[in-house]
């Protein structure tokens, strides 16, 4: 597990890491979304950071 990238987006704090799996090589990326230490949302990709990140940010538009 490693950090992909830590963003504050209205409110919230949005930390997304990168986990590889030892046996097969594939990389997935899961993102939460924390309000005040509590994760409220949470994405994953086999894509991209960014697009686990971009899924963060929909769901908090979203609320608005």
């Amino acid at each position: 597990m490693e950090l992909y990238s830590h963003e504050k987006y209205k409110g919230y704090h949005l930390f997304v890491e990168v986990y590889e799996d030892e046996d097969t090589g594939e990389v997935a990326y899961y993102g939460v979304a924390q309000h005040n230490g509590t994760t409220l949302h949470s994405s994953k990709s086999y894509i991209s950071g960014d697009k686990a990140e971009q899924k963060l940010i929909d769901v908090i538009d979203l609320e608005d």
